[in-house]
């Protein structure tokens, strides 16, 4: 019998279910332990296994639920959440509720995953507003986790510091730091700068001791890529439009390397092709470390229960991220670390 059991919304996104299943039978193929891991598949029994029947490396390891319905991409939260209880969504994260699988994964509606996942499985003792954590690559050679990249817009420095807490557990986890350092992102770095709430957090965290991270202040916008800190905390709106920024930068860069060895005549290719041919291995590497793909899989913290968003427009390789990083936290209980840092750092600042 396998270990972990990860419940998969095949039918969200734009691609699923065909990259949904092309992810899955990728990670089936390149995880080593994979006998240990079994995916509970929900959405249209019928159109699931003609796909599987060309994505061989699944086998052995899965089972579908038929669902026939599922969560439209520009579906409201509030005019579907009392007819969706039959959509693929809704059972793959009531399986979680019932603790029959152990994480759901799904690149469908955020809004309706985070209100499902919510109403479901609620927050943990202490936390008021979940947050969307990831992480993105730096220029200091590692990478950093941000949040809140959506889930709440209207933070108290309350909710700053629970935050601050759960995205400290999660660099420890997934970058393995032991006390990561921690930011808050502003429009300066000067106390005096940003709203109410966010320099009353700002205090507060400076004031207060930690075990698990240490605080730096306020950090501006250039800092997540710079690396300054290893997390950075920020209310949904703020953080969203920073994330959209960032990805949109990093396809505008990937456009223009992709065009840069390119030309209108045939010398101009010809010379186009020699001098990329010389910088390949570097390009390469650039490549690589921008391709957004690689840090997809977003997990909705602070919920009883661990649910991962994946990106809306995921494809196969994108797809393979977000269940390596809903394993890796199952794994390393990352629910369970959350109530126990934030008991500790309650009990020691006397809340």
């Amino acid at each position: 019998m396998a270990k972990y059991k990860i419940a998969i919304d095949a039918m969200g996104g734009d691609y699923a279910p065909k990259q949904v299943i092309k992810g899955l039978n990728y990670f089936c193929k390149d995880y080593k332990d994979i006998n240990n891991v079994h995916f509970v598949i929900y959405g249209k029994k019928k159109i699931l296994e003609r796909l599987i029947k060309h994505n061989k490396h699944i086998n052995g390891h899965y089972e579908i639920v038929d669902t026939p319905e599922f969560v439209a991409p520009d579906a409201k939260p509030s005019a579907v959440i009392k007819k969706s209880t039959n959509t693929s969504m809704w059972q793959a994260i009531k399986s979680v509720k019932d603790k029959t699988t152990d994480a759901v994964v799904s690149a469908g509606n955020t809004g309706c995953l985070m209100a499902f996942s919510h109403l479901q499985l609620r927050t943990l003792a202490n936390i008021k507003r979940p947050a969307i954590t990831t992480m993105m690559p730096t220029k200091a050679n590692k990478n950093v986790v941000m949040l809140d990249l959506g889930a709440s817009i209207d933070y108290t420095s309350e909710t700053f510091i629970d935050h601050t807490i759960m995205g400290s557990v999660y660099s420890s986890i997934i970058n393995k730091i032991d006390k990561p350092t921690i930011g808050l992102l502003n429009i300066g770095e000067e106390d005096s700068k940003g709203n109410d709430e966010l320099k009353k957090a700002n205090q507060k965290l400076k004031e207060n001791k930690s075990e698990i991270f240490k605080y730096y202040g306020f950090v501006e916008g250039h800092d997540i890529l710079f690396g300054t800190t290893d997390v950075v905390v920020t209310d949904g709106w703020t953080g969203n439009i920073a994330l959209k920024s960032i990805e949109g930068t990093a396809k505008f860069l990937s456009f223009m390397i992709k065009n840069a060895f390119k030309g209108n005549s045939l010398w101009s290719k010809f010379w186009g092709s020699i001098s990329y041919l010389l910088v390949r291995r570097s390009m390469n590497k650039i490549s690589k470390k921008m391709d957004i793909r690689r840090y997809n899989g977003a997990v909705l913290a602070g919920l009883n229960g661990i649910v991962i968003k994946s990106h809306g427009n995921s494809d196969a390789v994108a797809f393979y991220f977000a269940i390596k990083y809903a394993l890796d936290l199952v794994k390393k209980n990352f629910k369970e670390k959350i109530e126990e840092a934030l008991e500790a750092y309650y009990k020691a600042n006397n809340k």
